[in-house]
């Protein structure tokens, strides 16, 4: 979809992509898309897995000339796409693109992980130790925000377990 100044804004009930040497470009708030979820885990972990990604205007050319385009969504996670208006794509899917759908699968179920032992620890230990591992939770979140390297799920994991055991004992 193209705002009123011909801008790429976004898909129907997605965010786009496009990729060119190497950098993932999307376009700002300020071209009428919507902020997605998706969208921001992605413009999140990127740069985490050493994949540049800037908020740039769109133009329909843009995409054409892309050596990938994918769209995001929370129900599609990550979608490569292969043709626009008989333009084809280089790459569909491409590898940031197949990259982009990993790091999604990997937060997604590290979050699953979490909420499993969380749910674990309230029904199985104390309430204390249920909001020691809640803290932990919420560690886990400030230190994956920081950066590469921090807020690793196994290790989260690992705590949270030894945190139910510990409640129970």
């Amino acid at each position: 979809l193209l705002n009123e100044r011909g801008e790429v804004a976004e898909c129907t009930a997605a965010n786009i992509f496009c990729v060119k040497g190497g950098t993932v470009f999307t376009p700002p708030l300020s071209c009428g898309c919507l902020e997605g979820v998706t969208r921001g885990l992605l413009e999140e972990l990127g740069p985490k897995a050493g994949v540049p990604v800037a908020e740039r205007v769109l133009r329909p050319e843009d995409l054409y000339a892309a050596d990938e385009v994918f769209i995001s969504s929370t129900n599609r996670n990550v979608l490569a796409v292969g043709e626009i208006a008989g333009h084809k794509i280089a790459a569909a899917p491409g590898p940031i693109a197949r990259l982009g759908q990993a790091m999604l699968e990997f937060q997604r179920e590290a979050n699953r992980e979490i909420a499993v032992r969380m749910r674990a620890i309230r029904d199985h230990s104390s309430p204390a130790a249920f909001w020691v591992a809640l803290g932990l939770a919420f560690l886990y979140g400030v230190l994956h925000a920081a950066g590469p390297g921090h807020g690793k799920a196994v290790v989260v994991s690992y705590l949270l377990a030894r945190e139910a055991r510990v409640g129970r004992g």
